[in-house]
């Protein structure tokens, strides 16, 4: 611990799971991680910061790390498709798809990768969820570039 006057903080080197967490969303955004390192720690990418308070310097961390969190799935998924893995890009598309299901950027990452692996039918359920959740949810339409990239098994 580091104590002043004013303040009380954790030393540095002290394990903090947002700062680990962070690092590897950093990493996963610059393409800098490998798949042993995704292998060995997977839950670092799964759940939001502290999630029962509602401090509000805990509600800035934990907005920030969800957008941050999401922004790495997706490129994940985006990496993983490129290099032929697709068991994996189809695996980091959910998380991002779980994580916030109402987000057309991680929903057009998961169907592209349903449709490398030739799921269209999954890929297919996964827009038409999507559209009536938007629908239902938000009164709104799924994004241009969705629908561009289903008009193949929508016949739109």
């Amino acid at each position: 611990m580091i104590v002043s006057k004013d303040e009380l903080e954790l030393a540095p080197e002290v394990a903090v799971d947002l700062r680990e967490r962070l690092a590897l969303v950093e990493r996963l955004l610059a393409g800098e991680t490998d798949e042993m390192e995704l292998e060995l720690d997977p839950a670092l990418l799964v759940g939001d910061v502290l999630p029962d308070c509602y401090e509000d310097w805990v509600l800035f961390e934990r907005e920030r790390y969800h957008e941050l969190r999401l922004r790495a799935l997706e490129a994940l998924c985006e990496r993983e498709l490129r290099a032929g893995r697709l068991p994996q890009a189809v695996a980091a598309g959910q998380a991002a798809v779980r994580a916030d299901p109402l987000r057309d950027s991680a929903r057009r990452a998961l169907i592209r990768a349903d449709l490398a692996e030739g799921n269209n039918a999954e890929a297919l359920a996964q827009y038409r969820d999507f559209e009536q959740q938007l629908r239902d949810e938000l009164g709104l339409q799924p994004s241009g570039e969705m629908i561009e990239l289903v008009a193949s098994l929508t016949g739109r």
